[in-house]
């Protein structure tokens, strides 16, 4: 079950934290992995401790804030496995920061950050699809935070919200084309990003988050690259636009976690 065995798949942001362990998770279900990121010497590593591991995967070190980009990593790709079968957008970050303080830049870098890399990397990857005429999944990696409040997120959460709705309106124009586009909305995650974000210190972060979610718990990368796994295989051959919460229950919980976020 989740055979992906000679499927392609493009991983963006996925030198460490979750997309690395995603693209780890694609490689052990036999997909051929690439690895994207921006730092040379850490797309290398990642792509290395795969191999080394019994997968197959190869880095291209890229910024896929920059279209053209794209079509490069794209075209590298299908040079050394001749197809690209499975995108997944990772890439992404925010900032705590009260709204009436955010300046324009602060806004557009993560804007571009957290949206622009997701179109620029699926425009060009569906092109593709569409022109190997066999289909595709992609895979966006949005956030819990884009349909609860999370004080101090604002940008983030507009960010994340844009991703949901840019997945559904595509997923019904490349349909015809057997591609399917669904979004993963992780919720309190253990990754270094998650631990960059706090000021308390993360342990006592993830105490308190753990207690605001139905199973008192906070989830791990794995849980989020089983579910991309199940979404690049074909036994999620019926399944497009949509969007799936994995958050432990935060959402039921959730007002009550407003009443003392961190700030």
């Amino acid at each position: 079950m989740f055979e992906l065995t000679n499927k392609v798949a493009i991983v963006s942001g996925s030198t460490y934290g979750m997309g690395f362990t995603i693209a780890e998770a694609l490689a052990k279900q036999g997909a051929k992995v690439v690895i994207v990121g921006r730092k040379e010497n850490l797309v290398w590593d990642a792509a290395n401790k795969i191999n080394e591991s019994g997968g197959n995967a190869i880095g291209i070190p890229t910024d896929v804030l920059v279209h053209e980009n794209t079509q490069e990593l794209v075209d590298k790709t299908v040079q050394e496995f001749g197809k690209v079968d499975v995108l997944v957008n990772v890439v992404g970050g925010g900032f705590r920061k009260n709204f009436v303080d955010y300046t324009e830049q602060d806004w557009d870098e993560i804007m571009d950050l957290n949206l622009k890399s997701v179109f620029n990397c699926t425009q060009t990857v569906a092109k593709q699809m569409i022109k190997q005429g066999t289909g595709g999944s992609i895979i966006n990696i949005s956030s819990v935070a884009s349909w609860v409040p999370d004080r101090t997120m604002s940008a983030y959460s507009a960010s994340k919200g844009a991703i949901n709705s840019l997945s559904i309106t595509i997923a019904q124009e490349l349909g015809e084309h057997k591609i399917r586009v669904n979004s993963i909305l992780p919720g309190f995650i253990d990754t270094p990003g998650a631990r960059e974000l706090s000021s308390e210190g993360f342990d006592k972060l993830k105490s308190k988050r753990s207690a605001y979610t139905a199973l008192n718990k906070y989830g791990r990368p794995e849980n989020i690259a089983a579910a991309a796994v199940y979404l690049a295989s074909d036994e999620s051959d019926f399944m497009t636009g949509s969007q799936l919460r994995l958050d432990g229950g935060v959402g039921i919980k959730w007002p009550h976690y407003l009443e003392d976020i961190e700030e």
